[in-house]
């Protein structure tokens, strides 16, 4: 490393090798988050550096020491009950797929055809989402049923019991579509666009780490980063989005690619949302770290899922959040 190529701080910085060796002093692992987030840029402080977390720090020291109960989580059908039970708005649950037997939200055996066309005769929403209990990181194994006439469809498959029966041999659940607000339909409609709000609770009391807001791209109907959508950062004070956009190659938008909404002019009124995380965070406390799901829909924000292992390089592509973690 060149010693003049350094971090500019009120005091002389002594060089980007000297910042270098005293992160690996600090965290005591190689620092690659200080390149992948161009801590090393002129414009970013030296006290500024040390607010970013490693993420091998994040996943190998920190959260296995909060992750008291991780199933409350990352387990959907267990998440779903636990938030309604606790009064937290989410998605309906039509149907769960739990150790070979099909069931209704409410518990009911689904047994054939018949019994299954009674219960989606009741769905409201247009679309339902097929999800693993189980669902891993960034979006994958989702599916998305199309309503067709009285039926759902992914493409020509319909959703019958046969198909169910298939996927017995592990859990799933069945949600519908949370409608959302006409402005976030505006700036991208391909996708349910959510509000990723990470939260850390302290002393009992939750903190708000980042807000940032997912949306689709192209004809990707999954608003995840790693799925091909884009994220803009929240103001968590204000409700406005930065001015850019990133997608999961780190390249920029000022604009949605599809829609050519600006980012920069598009303000939400987001206490409701940051308020509801810090409920869920209340009531999952068994997990201090967690990231929160958010739709926003006509009548208020609903909390679609948690996770227990937040995206931390993600939480950090706007910012560090080393200060959050004692």
């Amino acid at each position: 490393f060149q010693a003049e190529d350094g971090i500019r701080d009120v005091e002389r910085s002594r060089g980007l090798g000297d910042v270098y060796k005293r992160q690996l002093v600090k965290w005591r692992c190689i620092p690659y988050h200080y390149f992948r987030h161009m801590l090393y840029s002129t414009d970013v402080t030296f006290k500024e550096v040390f607010q970013y977390l490693p993420e091998s720090v994040f996943y190998y020291r920190v959260l296995p020491r909060w992750r008291l109960d991780a199933c409350q989580l990352d387990d959907k059908i267990v998440f779903a009950a636990i938030a309604k039970a606790s009064g937290l708005p989410v998605p309906e649950t039509i149907l769960v797929v739990r150790n070979g037997t099909i069931a209704t939200g409410s518990g009911r055996m689904v047994a054939d055809e018949t019994q299954l066309d009674h219960v989606f005769a009741k769905v409201k929403a247009e679309r339902v989402y097929l999800k693993p209990a189980m669902c891993g990181s960034g979006g994958r194994g989702i599916l998305i049923f199309q309503r067709s006439g009285e039926h759902f469809y992914h493409g020509a498959n319909k959703l019958s019991l046969c198909v169910l029966q298939e996927l017995a041999s592990s859990d799933w659940i069945i949600q519908e579509e949370v409608e959302q607000t006409t402005q976030l339909e505006r700036i991208f409609p391909g996708s349910i666009n959510t509000f990723k709000v990470t939260t850390a609770l302290q002393n009992n009391t939750p903190r708000i780490m980042r807000c940032v807001l997912r949306f689709g791209m192209g004809s990707c109907q999954i608003d995840n980063l790693h799925s091909g959508g884009l994220l803009v950062n929240v103001d968590t004070t204000t409700g406005q989005l930065s001015e850019r956009a990133i997608d999961a190659d780190l390249n920029e938008y000022s604009k949605h690619p599809d829609t050519g909404v600006v980012f920069g002019t598009e303000c939400f009124f987001i206490k409701p949302i940051l308020d509801l995380a810090r409920r869920a965070a209340i009531s999952f406390s068994c997990v201090p770290v967690a990231g929160w799901d958010i739709a926003l829909s006509n009548t208020g924000p609903v909390l679609i899922e948690g996770n227990s292992s937040p995206d931390i390089g993600t939480v950090q592509r706007f910012g560090g959040v080393a200060m959050f973690i004692k």
